[in-house]
């Protein structure tokens, strides 16, 4: 292979290799506000509280909600009277401490 090629090659693997699969987003109306994550990690903040995907573990204001799975769906959303945090479109308890 010739040495002017290997510029090339680099440019065409460097963006696959930075590709990144997360989203977050944060939706606020009147009856409720909604936080969602996609992917592996994230960060979100919701009417105050913070919830982060880590590491395949899901926390509420640092406040373990268990493991996920390796790619999750995370939703969080906070009504005028209940706060629920959902992974794969199942709601989710905060984990039991050891």
């Amino acid at each position: 292979m010739k040495l002017t090629y290997l510029p090339l090659l680099a440019a065409l693997c460097v963006p696959a290799c930075y590709a990144s699969t997360e989203t977050t987003s944060v939706k606020i109306d009147d009856t409720q506000s909604v936080g969602k994550i996609q992917g592996s990690s994230g960060v979100i903040t919701v009417n105050g509280d913070k919830v982060e995907l880590l590491n395949r573990v899901v926390y509420v204001n640092g406040v373990s909600y268990g493991p996920v799975p390796k790619v999750a769906d995370i939703k969080y959303v906070v009504t005028k009277k209940d706060k629920t945090l959902y992974v794969d479109g199942k709601p989710r308890q905060a984990a039991s401490k050891p």
